[in-house]
């Protein structure tokens, strides 16, 4: 069961969430910069906790790091590597964006939202 501040907490997100979608305009530039970075940062803490295969894909991207530096890779591989590891990270985060906005626009078995499903999970697959 979960606290009352916790509660509070989430409440005032929620809050907050509609303030600042809807008053976007009225912030300064440099005040919703920085709001659209912490909004990117928070999607990416979320995918982190909440997608299983997120977690996968990080802690083999820790490993093949760490393997990295027993080898001699050249520069030109290590950015290769790099650009590999982020294309499997973003791939898995659309994938989830995608699911997500399924489930929130259907409720009930839809064989459209399985392949929608099916296809942003394929391209993860081939991604990685």
């Amino acid at each position: 069961r979960k606290n009352k501040g916790a509660e509070n907490r989430q409440e005032e997100d929620v809050k907050l969430y509609d303030v600042r979608r809807h008053n976007s305009a009225k912030v300064p530039k440099s005040i919703s910069l920085i709001r659209s970075f912490n909004y990117a940062i928070q999607g990416i803490v979320h995918t982190l906790k909440h997608e299983r295969n997120m977690k996968i894909h990080y802690i083999g991207a820790m490993f093949v790091l760490i393997a990295a530096l027993f080898f001699n890779f050249s520069k030109l591989e290590l950015i290769a590597l790099f650009f590999c590891i982020s294309l499997v990270i973003v791939s898995e985060m659309i994938n989830t964006a995608i699911e997500n906005v399924v489930d929130i626009a259907t409720d009930k078995y839809d064989e459209k939202a399985k392949v929608a499903k099916d296809v942003a999970a394929g391209a993860v697959l081939i991604s990685a």
